[in-house]
């Protein structure tokens, strides 16, 4: 090829590239890769991002008219980490952000491992609540009472029930009849209290009239028992706060034995109280994350106590066999306590704390034996004691 055949190829050559249009050219270029997905063009309309950002990717759509496919995954633009729509987004995120991973991917940064989210938000409120666990309450000694004379008088203050556990369970219907009242019923028994004294060389029982016999031992036992029902309306003025009104049932019974040596004389008194009532109170939330939770309540009861005492005695000469009394009064129970609860999955919890209880005009054995007559049977029932329960409770939380 001569040197003048070269120079006027080249001539040709220029004159054919500068006569395409910049259309053309696009066309020409789609035509030779038509395999590569179509990419929005950046618009400056629907651009949100910061100003410098969004002066140099216009910039940029300004010097590469036919896009850029090097980063882009499919389905995406370039620009949806910077607030840049395009259709395929606007589809499945109405609000413009990002549709996330495709269906059947795990989560952008969990590498497949399941997530154990955060069940008190994730898992719902629930219709039906039921807790069954048990409850280790201590009973305070008795009031004082003395109970015999001799070488080591005894005394009521001197038994010491200790701790007794039982069982407690409660069942909560939430949202009845599709208002914002829940119904809730709660029950616990403890049994158990119990304790033994001697006295040495005592020659009377301290009761009214004094029952005298020779000087010997004595041996005093006790024993008592406590059971505790609710019914109650809770209404929820806030996730942290809810309101309680309801009925209370509280039954107290109480034994105290006096063993006058190997003599087979006895002196046996039944204290017991049926005590019922209205009661309002509070719960509160303290502290709640995803899967723990710290609360408490206080409740207080006024109670219309029945009360009654039975004295039996057996082989002491001059007093009866056996004789009765009853009435009634107003009584008061306070109920205050403190929760943690721990939530390990949507329909499992475990739950424990702390709680106490007083309870005030309550008829005990010991103060019998001073307001009755063992010879003629008249007197009435005592029933002024203060009793103060406290102690640790733990339960499983099953929801529905």
């Amino acid at each position: 090829m001569t040197r003048g055949h070269g120079v006027g190829l080249l001539i040709c050559a220029v004159w054919l590239v500068s006569d395409l249009t910049p259309s053309q050219g696009q066309t020409h270029f789609s035509d030779l890769y038509s395999a590569q997905p179509s990419v929005p063009q950046y618009d400056a309309q629907v651009f949100s991002g910061p100003a410098s950002v969004s002066s140099r990717m216009n910039d940029g759509a300004a010097r590469s008219p036919y896009g850029d496919y090097r980063l882009a995954p499919a389905g995406h633009s370039l620009t949806s980490g910077y607030g840049v729509t395009n259709s395929a987004c606007e589809q499945s995120c109405p609000d413009g952000g990002d549709p996330g991973p495709e269906p059947g991917g795990p989560p952008p940064g969990d590498f497949g491992l399941p997530r154990m989210g955060c069940l008190n938000a994730d898992c719902g409120p629930s219709r039906l609540t039921f807790r069954k666990g048990m409850v280790f309450l201590h009973r305070s000694r008795p009031d004082s009472q003395a109970f015999t004379d001799g070488a080591t008088p005894t005394n009521a203050h001197d038994f010491d029930p200790g701790f007794q556990s039982g069982l407690q369970g409660d069942l909560t219907w939430r949202n009845l009849n599709r208002s914002n009242v829940d119904l809730q019923g709660l029950f616990f028994h403890v049994s158990g209290f119990s304790g033994e004294t001697a006295t040495l060389a005592a020659s009377q029982l301290l009761t009214t009239p004094p029952i005298n016999f020779p000087v010997m031992d004595v041996t005093n036992f006790f024993n008592s028992s406590m059971s505790s029902g609710e019914l109650n309306l809770r209404r929820e003025w806030s996730p942290w706060f809810t309101v309680i009104g309801g009925v209370r049932y509280f039954d107290l019974q109480e034994q105290l034995f006096h063993k006058i040596c190997d003599t087979g004389m006895t002196e046996r008194i039944r204290a017991s109280n049926h005590a019922y009532g209205f009661q309002s109170g509070a719960e509160a939330v303290f502290f709640r994350s995803c899967r723990l939770e710290f609360g408490g309540w206080a409740k207080y009861a006024v109670l219309n106590n029945f009360v009654e005492q039975q004295t039996v005695t057996t082989l002491i000469p001059g007093v009866l066999p056996s004789f009765a009394d009853s009435g009634s009064q107003i009584a008061f129970l306070g109920d205050v306590g403190l929760s943690a609860t721990l939530r390990i999955t949507c329909w499992l919890s475990v739950r424990g704390g702390y709680q106490s209880m007083w309870f005030n005009g309550a008829a005990t054995a010991a103060p019998q034996m001073l307001t009755s007559n063992v010879i003629t049977g008249a007197g009435s029932v005592a029933a002024d004691s203060n009793l103060f329960f406290h102690g640790g409770f733990a339960n499983f939380e099953i929801n529905w």
